[in-house]
């Protein structure tokens, strides 16, 4: 009960803590705000507490108009989920989650009030873990994108940060369809690198960058062979050479 550990003692408050292990880290300090707050409290006096709505006279009609102005008040939604038909939903969703920094790394899980023992990057131990270290600037990340570049012969990745992440964009591609391909391959290999840092982190199974690569490439070529109705990929020629279906400029292959 509370009152068994708030005691008042001629106006003044007496705390009877009774911890199993003492509060260390964030919460030491969080308890030390918490105790300084209860210091200042005034004496209780004969009234049963109650609860007080700060908005005036509590009534359905008062929280409706409360509501409602929140409402107006609030910005629109003006970054919908984006979409890619060549893999599945879920992929576009985790790009979507990342853009908007909303994947659990460390540092924002820090920010709000998790207690962690340390924020750097699980991986790598080089750096904090923010998203855009965990799938951009990670020593496995950047294995892993540097073994893509050479399976598609290109010089560069042309993604300095996540929202061009999500859009993707590559001078070095003439046609939608090309495009698309190669943004399912970056959005594939961002969610395998988030995946692996998932199955590190909670079941210390870090995979090696070429297993990672070789994922990628099957997963990729199951997905998109599957899905482009107007497209027939062959293995060999996918391992060997992608860039040769960056053709047709006129015909678009599920881009959005």
């Amino acid at each position: 009960m509370v009152s068994d550990r708030i005691i008042w003692v001629d106006n003044t408050v007496t705390i009877n803590w009774a911890w199993t292990s003492q509060p260390k880290w964030r919460a030491e300090t969080e308890l030390l705000n918490a105790t300084s707050l209860l210091n200042n409290l005034a004496a209780p006096t004969s009234d049963s507490d109650r609860w007080i709505w700060k908005f005036g006279t509590y009534s359905t009609c008062a929280f409706v108009s409360h509501l409602t102005e929140l409402a107006a008040s609030s910005s629109p939604i003006t970054d919908p989920t984006i979409t890619n038909s060549l893999i599945p939903q879920k992929i576009g969703i985790f790009i979507w989650r990342a853009k908007q920094n909303k994947l659990p790394v460390r540092t924002e899980l820090d920010k709000r009030g998790i207690d962690l023992d340390l924020t750097r990057c699980p991986v790598c131990d080089d750096d904090q873990e923010t998203l855009q270290h965990a799938l951009l600037a990670c020593k496995h990340s950047i294995e892993i994108w540097n073994r893509i570049l050479k399976w598609w012969k290109l010089n560069s990745l042309h993604i300095a940060n996540l929202k061009e992440l999500s859009k993707c964009s590559n001078p070095s591609f003439n046609s939608h369809t090309g495009l698309a391909i190669w943004q399912a391959v970056v959005w594939t290999t961002s969610y395998f690198i988030w995946k692996n840092r998932n199955d590190f982190v909670f079941g210390n199974a870090k995979q090696s960058c070429p297993k990672i690569v070789s994922d990628i490439q099957s997963k990729t070529f199951e997905w998109i062979n599957s899905r482009w109705k107007k497209g027939n990929l062959e293995w060999l020629q996918w391992i060997s050479n992608p860039l040769s279906f960056d053709v047709n400029p006129n015909t678009k292959a599920g881009i959005g």
